[in-house]
């Protein structure tokens, strides 16, 4: 938990953070930032996201082998059943991004290097893919009542069922809200997701913004789609 936290500019430094105020990745805990003000960061202000990994040949229906890449520290995460139970499985192309659910997780094993993951109504995922796992993605967290000043990147709160609520920005070009995958192709350790799609997208009520315009959407290309309420 974050509580009247404040990451804020102090003379004469310009710049609070070379990165991201608030990066999770690989996370299973419910994150709950309140009453917080933010500024001066060179990134974004919030990032919640899972690694991408690699499906290995021989995958299944029924079962995703995984490699962990450079993302050792999954292994550990994924030793808890109750964490990873129905988490969704998301396979994205690393072509063109098109992403899909390949099933739910029903159980999940450590075998050497491998993590196994037996599905749910499983479909396949080749070699061409990078998985992500959602539930690894802080889902559930809740930001609400925050200050976000001026800074230089987006938020990108790829946590299902998540609430944002009551926050205010101060620039509309800080006000924008990116819940897709970010797929570098054959670049595993920069890749992040998983993507969001409007039936596990978070809730957001009543986030405002300085000059009275509306926090908006980002589309996978980075253009403004839809405002945030």
């Amino acid at each position: 938990m974050l509580y009247k936290f404040k990451l804020l500019r102090k003379a004469p430094r310009i710049v609070t953070s070379s990165g991201d105020a608030i990066w999770t990745k690989n996370c299973t805990a419910r994150f709950y930032i309140l009453g917080s003000e933010f500024e001066g960061m060179m990134d974004d202000a919030v990032n919640f996201a899972s690694a991408a990994h690699q499906p290995l040949h021989g995958t299944s229906p029924d079962y995703v082998l995984v490699h962990p890449n450079y993302e050792k520290t999954v292994f550990p995460l994924v030793r808890s059943e109750s964490a990873m139970n129905s988490t969704i499985v998301q396979a994205v192309s690393k072509v063109n991004q098109w992403q899909r659910n390949v099933g739910t997780v029903a159980s999940s094993k450590i075998n050497g290097s491998v993590l196994e993951v037996r599905l749910q109504n499983g479909s396949q995922a080749t070699s061409e893919d990078m998985v992500f796992f959602t539930g690894l993605a802080a889902p559930g967290s809740i930001v609400a009542n925050n200050k976000f000043r001026t800074f230089r990147g987006v938020l990108r709160p790829r946590s299902i069922h998540s609430i944002f609520y009551k926050n205010s920005f101060t620039s509309p070009t800080n006000a924008r809200f990116f819940m897709h995958v970010d797929v570098q192709q054959n670049n595993f350790s920069w890749s992040e997701g998983p993507g969001i799609d409007a039936l596990d997208r978070p809730q957001f009520f009543q986030n405002t913004v300085s000059d009275g315009s509306k926090p908006m959407f980002l589309s996978p290309q980075w253009t403004v789609t839809t405002p945030v309420n």
